[in-house]
């Protein structure tokens, strides 16, 4: 904790140092291009100047008291994180931060007049703490301010004003305005860098199949040549845990390919619904930690794959994975300068798309996913952990970023789905988010 808490100090020291040589007119402008960081979690640096930000602010005093009396003690929690925030670094920050959603029920300006990237680390704070009502509030407040408006960004470090730019292109509804800002994109000076490469690949999901022409397809890695053979000119379908009643199985496994998440032995799902065939199944750490000690529920079903899709550090934290030469392949890693987002990450299924779709398939179809709009999960899924929650993968997995993804790729013609998803991704965003908040929030004002 004393790390951490040095680190958070670090950052307020040399953001303090800046500030000294900036006029106070400019302070809540410098304070939001400081704040601008694009990480998996809620990062220190997206907090670190509120409280300076606050004392800019014109309110009355006695809200600026109140507000401040509920936000430090959250803030003092906060600072002994260990790195990005992903779960309470501590028990009673879940109730601090009930307290500070309550308070801005009242007051949603104490949020909504900050600058934009501290009311984005407050939204996706507060759907960390299941208060989902108020994280669709000020997301939307947020991307509502923004629009296309790159002057918000300057500033910024980095490549982060063109990355933004073109995140928030993807956020947008309109086809040909993401379609030009990508145009754009690619003739300044970050559409020449290798390292951007798989972004401006990724934004191709979002417009029209027909109309994501632009630039060579991504240079086929060593370690995945083999993968890409597989995938190219063939059948694909993708299998969620999702039991939504759709005799899906005789469908599913008529495909060349079939993929699934966390593939196991002791994980039966009814054939007639999710199919009987895996070939290809992808593994969080996370997932194979939780059942670290009954190895044999995934060496007994990986053995039988095509492919184990995980991550490197997967190879070093379980040495049993090594028995499976031949059958493992690193994932594709979606970092900062990859990730086409506005916010969050990609999350299970459409990190799946996103690997799949860059070696040219012949047809992708989604089937047994909702897209969090239910809790029909098939096996035990997820059942094994009775006191698990969703908040932390939601907080990280930005649920609203990825439906938009979901959606846009969907009627651009990059897969087909089933019935059931087909259905919610005809739903408009704010359809989307009042479904996803009837069955999510924990609040108490419902």
């Amino acid at each position: 904790m004393a790390l951490a808490g040095e680190a958070w100090r670090q950052a307020r020291t040399e953001l303090q140092q800046r500030m000294k040589n900036i006029a106070v007119e400019e302070h809540l402008s410098a304070l939001g291009h400081w704040s601008i960081y694009r990480s998996a979690g809620l990062h220190p640096r997206n907090f670190v100047g509120i409280d300076m930000a606050v004392d800019c602010m014109d309110w009355p005093v006695n809200l600026r008291q109140e507000f401040v009396a509920l936000w430090r003690p959250l803030q003092n929690s906060l600072m002994g994180a260990q790195g990005v925030i992903v779960r309470w670094p501590d028990s009673s920050c879940q109730r601090k931060a009930e307290l500070l959603a309550a308070f801005i029920r009242h007051y949603p300006r104490c949020i909504s007049d900050l600058p934009w990237p501290m009311a984005l680390f407050f939204a996706r704070l507060f759907l960390l703490a299941g208060q989902v009502g108020l994280y669709i509030l000020h997301r939307a407040q947020v991307v509502a301010r923004l629009g296309l408006d790159i002057d918000m960004f300057e500033g910024a470090d980095d490549q982060l004003p063109a990355l933004y730019r073109m995140c928030m292109a993807n956020e947008q509804a309109s086809p040909d305005q993401a379609f030009k800002l990508l145009c754009d994109l690619r003739e300044e000076p970050i559409g020449h860098l290798p390292e951007y490469n798989d972004f401006l690949q990724l934004a191709n999901l979002y417009l029209p199949r027909e109309s994501a022409t632009l630039g060579a397809e991504s240079k086929v890695q060593e370690c995945d040549r083999s993968f890409a053979s597989a995938i190219k000119g063939k059948r694909i379908a993708i299998v969620g845990p999702v039991n939504n009643g759709l005799d899906n199985g005789r469908e599913i496994d008529d495909f060349d390919l079939v993929i699934r998440p966390n593939h196991r032995s002791n994980n039966a799902l009814g054939s007639r619904f999710f199919g009987a065939r895996t070939d290809i199944s992808y593994y969080l750490e996370d997932d194979l930690r939780k059942n670290a000690l009954e190895p044999d529920n995934y060496l007994t079903a990986m053995s039988s794959l095509q492919f184990v899709v995980l991550s490197k550090s997967c190879l070093s934290t379980f040495p049993w994975l090594s028995r499976l030469t031949g059958r493992l392949r690193p994932r594709f890693e979606i970092g900062i300068r990859c990730n086409p987002f506005f916010t969050g990450y990609p999350s299970a299924l459409p990190r799946m798309l996103m690997d799949v779709l860059r070696f040219a398939p012949l047809e992708v179809k989604v089937f047994n996913a909702d897209l969090y709009l239910g809790r029909r999960y098939g096996g035990n899924y997820l059942r094994a952990n009775a006191g698990y929650t969703l908040y932390p993968g939601f907080t990280l997995h930005d649920p609203v970023s990825n439906f938009i993804f979901m959606q846009r790729a969907w009627r651009g013609g990059w897969f087909n789905t089933d019935p059931v998803l087909a259905e919610i991704l005809s739903l408009s965003v704010i359809d989307y988010q009042a479904a996803f908040l009837r069955v999510h929030d924990n609040s108490d004002s419902r």
